[in-house]
Protein backbone atom coordinates (compact mmCIF):
# COMPACT_ATOMS: atom_id res chain seq x y z
CA UNK A 1 0.00 0.00 0.00
CA UNK A 2 1.13 3.54 -0.67
CA UNK A 3 0.58 4.79 2.87
CA UNK A 4 -2.38 6.27 4.70
CA UNK A 5 -3.51 9.86 4.39
CA UNK A 6 -6.62 11.98 4.75
CA UNK A 7 -8.54 12.64 1.55
CA UNK A 8 -9.45 16.28 2.25
CA UNK A 9 -6.49 18.70 2.41
CA UNK A 10 -6.60 21.22 5.22
CA UNK A 11 -10.15 20.34 6.18
CA UNK A 12 -10.87 21.22 9.81
CA UNK A 13 -12.71 18.74 12.05
CA UNK A 14 -13.69 18.93 15.69
CA UNK A 15 -13.26 16.21 18.30
CA UNK A 16 -15.03 17.38 21.43
CA UNK A 17 -13.53 20.84 21.96
CA UNK A 18 -10.34 19.95 20.10
CA UNK A 19 -9.89 21.25 16.55
CA UNK A 20 -8.00 18.83 14.32
CA UNK A 21 -6.63 19.78 10.92
CA UNK A 22 -6.42 17.01 8.37
CA UNK A 23 -3.57 16.92 5.88
CA UNK A 24 -2.70 14.99 2.75
CA UNK A 25 0.61 13.87 4.24
CA UNK A 26 1.41 10.26 3.49
CA UNK A 27 2.65 8.18 6.40
CA UNK A 28 5.53 6.15 5.02
CA UNK A 29 8.41 6.79 7.42
CA UNK A 30 8.98 7.01 11.17
CA UNK A 31 9.36 10.77 10.77
CA UNK A 32 5.98 10.98 9.01
CA UNK A 33 4.38 9.02 11.82
CA UNK A 34 5.98 11.26 14.43
CA UNK A 35 4.61 14.34 12.65
CA UNK A 36 1.14 12.80 12.53
CA UNK A 37 1.38 11.93 16.23
CA UNK A 38 1.98 15.56 17.13
CA UNK A 39 -0.98 16.70 15.01
CA UNK A 40 -3.18 14.61 17.30
CA UNK A 41 -1.21 15.08 20.51
CA UNK A 42 -0.38 18.79 20.68
CA UNK A 43 -3.94 20.22 20.55
CA UNK A 44 -5.01 18.46 23.76
CA UNK A 45 -2.22 19.86 25.95
CA UNK A 46 -4.36 22.82 26.98
CA UNK A 47 -6.88 20.45 28.60
CA UNK A 48 -4.40 18.89 31.00
CA UNK A 49 -4.98 18.77 34.73
CA UNK A 50 -1.59 18.46 36.38
CA UNK A 51 -1.31 15.56 38.77
CA UNK A 52 -4.54 14.07 37.46
CA UNK A 53 -4.86 11.21 34.98
CA UNK A 54 -7.86 12.66 33.16
CA UNK A 55 -8.51 14.75 30.05
CA UNK A 56 -11.81 16.60 29.70
CA UNK A 57 -12.13 16.95 25.93
CA UNK A 58 -15.85 17.63 25.81
CA UNK A 59 -19.28 16.58 27.02
CA UNK A 60 -20.05 13.71 24.65
CA UNK A 61 -19.56 10.31 26.28
CA UNK A 62 -20.62 6.72 25.75
CA UNK A 63 -22.53 4.42 28.10
CA UNK A 64 -20.00 4.80 30.92
CA UNK A 65 -19.49 7.75 33.24
CA UNK A 66 -17.99 11.12 32.43
CA UNK A 67 -15.19 10.42 34.88
CA UNK A 68 -14.30 7.19 33.11
CA UNK A 69 -14.47 8.92 29.74
CA UNK A 70 -11.95 11.51 30.97
CA UNK A 71 -9.70 8.73 32.30
CA UNK A 72 -9.96 7.04 28.92
CA UNK A 73 -8.90 10.31 27.27
CA UNK A 74 -5.71 10.29 29.33
CA UNK A 75 -4.83 6.61 29.24
CA UNK A 76 -5.45 5.97 25.54
CA UNK A 77 -2.83 8.55 24.66
CA UNK A 78 -0.34 6.16 26.25
CA UNK A 79 -0.66 3.75 23.31
CA UNK A 80 1.56 6.22 21.44
CA UNK A 81 3.15 8.17 24.29
CA UNK A 82 4.53 5.10 26.11
CA UNK A 83 6.47 3.58 23.20
CA UNK A 84 7.65 7.03 22.05
CA UNK A 85 8.92 7.96 25.51
CA UNK A 86 10.57 4.57 25.88
CA UNK A 87 12.41 4.99 22.58
CA UNK A 88 13.42 8.60 23.38
CA UNK A 89 11.13 9.91 20.62
CA UNK A 90 9.32 11.98 23.24
CA UNK A 91 11.19 14.26 25.61
CA UNK A 92 11.39 12.96 29.18
CA UNK A 93 10.20 16.31 30.55
CA UNK A 94 7.10 15.96 28.40
CA UNK A 95 6.53 12.41 29.64
CA UNK A 96 6.69 13.56 33.27
CA UNK A 97 3.14 14.90 32.93
CA UNK A 98 1.95 11.35 32.34
CA UNK A 99 4.17 9.91 35.07
CA UNK A 100 2.73 12.31 37.63
CA UNK A 101 -0.83 11.70 36.47
CA UNK A 102 -0.40 7.94 36.82
CA UNK A 103 1.18 8.19 40.27
CA UNK A 104 -1.55 10.47 41.61
CA UNK A 105 -4.40 8.52 40.02
CA UNK A 106 -3.29 5.14 41.37
CA UNK A 107 -3.10 6.47 44.94
CA UNK A 108 -6.30 5.66 46.90
CA UNK A 109 -5.63 8.60 49.18
CA UNK A 110 -5.43 11.11 46.34
CA UNK A 111 -8.50 13.04 45.03
CA UNK A 112 -7.42 12.03 41.52
CA UNK A 113 -7.65 8.28 42.29
CA UNK A 114 -9.11 6.30 39.38
CA UNK A 115 -11.10 4.20 41.83
CA UNK A 116 -11.95 0.57 42.36
CA UNK A 117 -12.52 -1.66 39.34
CA UNK A 118 -15.61 -3.85 39.19
CA UNK A 119 -16.84 -6.76 37.08
CA UNK A 120 -16.98 -5.88 33.35
CA UNK A 121 -15.73 -2.37 34.15
CA UNK A 122 -14.65 -0.03 31.35
CA UNK A 123 -11.40 0.54 33.24
CA UNK A 124 -10.41 -3.01 32.32
CA UNK A 125 -10.04 -1.78 28.75
CA UNK A 126 -7.95 1.22 29.70
CA UNK A 127 -5.48 -0.82 31.77
CA UNK A 128 -3.83 -2.28 28.67
CA UNK A 129 -2.30 1.01 27.52
CA UNK A 130 -0.83 1.58 30.98
CA UNK A 131 0.53 -1.98 31.05
CA UNK A 132 2.29 -1.55 27.71
CA UNK A 133 3.64 1.84 28.79
CA UNK A 134 5.15 0.35 31.95
CA UNK A 135 7.01 -2.20 29.82
CA UNK A 136 8.19 0.34 27.26
CA UNK A 137 9.31 2.89 29.85
CA UNK A 138 10.61 0.49 32.50
CA UNK A 139 13.98 2.22 32.89
CA UNK A 140 12.77 5.82 32.86
CA UNK A 141 9.51 5.38 34.77
CA UNK A 142 8.94 2.15 36.70
CA UNK A 143 12.48 1.84 38.01
CA UNK A 144 12.44 5.49 39.13
CA UNK A 145 9.38 5.01 41.34
CA UNK A 146 9.62 4.44 45.06
CA UNK A 147 8.60 1.03 46.40
CA UNK A 148 5.36 2.57 47.69
CA UNK A 149 4.57 4.12 44.30
CA UNK A 150 5.29 0.85 42.51
CA UNK A 151 3.00 -0.99 44.90
CA UNK A 152 0.15 1.46 44.26
CA UNK A 153 0.47 1.20 40.47
CA UNK A 154 0.71 -2.59 40.71
CA UNK A 155 -2.26 -2.85 43.09
CA UNK A 156 -4.50 -0.72 40.89
CA UNK A 157 -3.68 -2.81 37.80
CA UNK A 158 -3.91 -6.12 39.67
CA UNK A 159 -7.60 -5.53 40.24
CA UNK A 160 -8.08 -6.97 36.76
CA UNK A 161 -7.15 -10.40 38.12
CA UNK A 162 -10.00 -10.30 40.62
CA UNK A 163 -12.98 -9.21 38.52
CA UNK A 164 -15.02 -10.67 35.66
CA UNK A 165 -13.72 -9.80 32.18
CA UNK A 166 -15.93 -10.02 29.09
CA UNK A 167 -15.77 -13.17 26.97
CA UNK A 168 -14.31 -11.44 23.90
CA UNK A 169 -11.20 -9.46 22.92
CA UNK A 170 -11.17 -7.97 26.44
CA UNK A 171 -9.30 -11.07 27.57
CA UNK A 172 -6.25 -9.61 25.86
CA UNK A 173 -6.33 -6.66 28.28
CA UNK A 174 -5.84 -8.99 31.23
CA UNK A 175 -3.22 -10.91 29.26
CA UNK A 176 -1.25 -7.71 28.68
CA UNK A 177 -1.46 -6.65 32.33
CA UNK A 178 -0.06 -9.99 33.44
CA UNK A 179 2.61 -9.79 30.73
CA UNK A 180 3.59 -6.39 32.13
CA UNK A 181 3.85 -7.83 35.63
CA UNK A 182 6.06 -10.59 34.25
CA UNK A 183 8.33 -8.14 32.42
CA UNK A 184 8.58 -5.92 35.52
CA UNK A 185 9.47 -8.82 37.80
CA UNK A 186 6.21 -8.58 39.73
CA UNK A 187 3.85 -11.38 40.83
CA UNK A 188 1.44 -12.26 38.01
CA UNK A 189 -1.47 -14.64 37.68
CA UNK A 190 -0.25 -17.60 35.64
CA UNK A 191 -3.69 -19.13 36.05
CA UNK A 192 -5.47 -16.14 34.52
CA UNK A 193 -2.86 -15.85 31.78
CA UNK A 194 -3.29 -19.50 30.81
CA UNK A 195 -7.08 -19.33 30.93
CA UNK A 196 -7.27 -16.11 28.91
CA UNK A 197 -4.94 -17.40 26.21
CA UNK A 198 -7.16 -20.48 25.97
CA UNK A 199 -10.23 -18.26 25.52
CA UNK A 200 -8.50 -16.32 22.74
CA UNK A 201 -7.55 -19.61 21.11
CA UNK A 202 -11.19 -20.71 21.20
CA UNK A 203 -12.12 -17.71 19.05
CA UNK A 204 -9.78 -18.67 16.20
CA UNK A 205 -11.60 -19.90 13.07
CA UNK A 206 -8.68 -20.30 10.67
CA UNK A 207 -6.95 -18.41 7.83
CA UNK A 208 -5.89 -15.68 10.26
CA UNK A 209 -9.46 -14.85 11.33
CA UNK A 210 -11.05 -14.81 14.76
CA UNK A 211 -14.57 -14.23 15.99
CA UNK A 212 -14.95 -11.66 18.76
CA UNK A 213 -16.83 -13.72 21.33
CA UNK A 214 -20.05 -13.88 19.31
CA UNK A 215 -19.61 -16.57 16.61
CA UNK A 216 -21.07 -14.20 13.99
CA UNK A 217 -19.01 -11.16 15.01
CA UNK A 218 -16.09 -10.38 12.71
CA UNK A 219 -15.11 -6.75 12.22
CA UNK A 220 -12.22 -4.31 12.67
CA UNK A 221 -11.58 -5.66 16.15
CA UNK A 222 -9.95 -8.65 14.46
CA UNK A 223 -7.22 -6.32 13.19
CA UNK A 224 -7.31 -3.69 15.92
CA UNK A 225 -7.43 -6.10 18.85
CA UNK A 226 -6.64 -9.74 18.19
CA UNK A 227 -3.67 -9.26 15.88
CA UNK A 228 -2.37 -6.04 17.42
CA UNK A 229 -2.37 -7.42 20.95
CA UNK A 230 -1.24 -10.82 19.74
CA UNK A 231 1.85 -9.30 18.15
CA UNK A 232 2.57 -7.37 21.34
CA UNK A 233 2.40 -10.65 23.24
CA UNK A 234 4.76 -12.26 20.73
CA UNK A 235 7.24 -9.40 21.15
CA UNK A 236 7.18 -9.20 24.93
CA UNK A 237 7.04 -12.95 25.62
CA UNK A 238 9.40 -14.21 22.93
CA UNK A 239 11.64 -15.76 25.58
CA UNK A 240 9.00 -16.96 28.04
CA UNK A 241 6.47 -18.28 25.51
CA UNK A 242 7.95 -18.41 21.99
CA UNK A 243 5.50 -21.05 20.76
CA UNK A 244 2.40 -18.92 21.37
CA UNK A 245 4.20 -15.86 20.06
CA UNK A 246 5.12 -17.55 16.80
CA UNK A 247 1.52 -18.67 16.38
CA UNK A 248 0.30 -15.08 16.75
CA UNK A 249 2.88 -13.88 14.23
CA UNK A 250 1.92 -16.47 11.61
CA UNK A 251 -1.78 -15.75 12.06
CA UNK A 252 -1.20 -12.01 11.62
CA UNK A 253 0.69 -12.66 8.38
CA UNK A 254 -2.15 -14.84 7.13
CA UNK A 255 -4.79 -12.28 8.07
CA UNK A 256 -2.87 -9.51 6.29
CA UNK A 257 -3.20 -11.43 3.01
CA UNK A 258 -6.97 -10.85 3.23
CA UNK A 259 -7.02 -7.52 5.05
CA UNK A 260 -4.94 -5.74 2.40
CA UNK A 261 -7.90 -5.90 0.00
CA UNK A 262 -10.01 -3.75 2.31
CA UNK A 263 -7.81 -0.75 1.43
CA UNK A 264 -7.37 1.32 -1.71
CA UNK A 265 -3.91 2.34 -2.90
CA UNK A 266 -4.70 5.87 -1.66
CA UNK A 267 -5.38 4.62 1.86
CA UNK A 268 -9.17 4.71 1.93
CA UNK A 269 -10.74 1.69 3.61
CA UNK A 270 -14.02 -0.17 3.64
CA UNK A 271 -15.87 0.82 6.82
CA UNK A 272 -17.42 -2.10 8.66
CA UNK A 273 -18.05 -3.20 12.21
CA UNK A 274 -18.02 -1.34 15.51
CA UNK A 275 -16.14 1.68 16.91
CA UNK A 276 -16.16 3.51 13.58
CA UNK A 277 -16.88 6.85 15.26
Amino acid sequence: MGGFFSEHPQKVRWFGRVKLKETTMKIQTREDLNTYFHQLYDPVKKYRQMGNGRLNLGTSVTHYSKDQAQTEGFLRMLWAVGPMAGSASLDLEEFKYFMEGICHSTDPGDPAFWGEVHDLDQMIVEMAALAVTLIETKAIFWEQLSAAEQKRVYTWLDQINHVAVRHNNWRFFRILVNVAFCRLGQPFSKKQLTEDLAVIESFYVGEGWYVDGNPRQQDYYIAWAFHYYGLLYAHYMKTEDPETGEKFIERAKKFAEDFVYWFSHEGGAVAFGRSLT
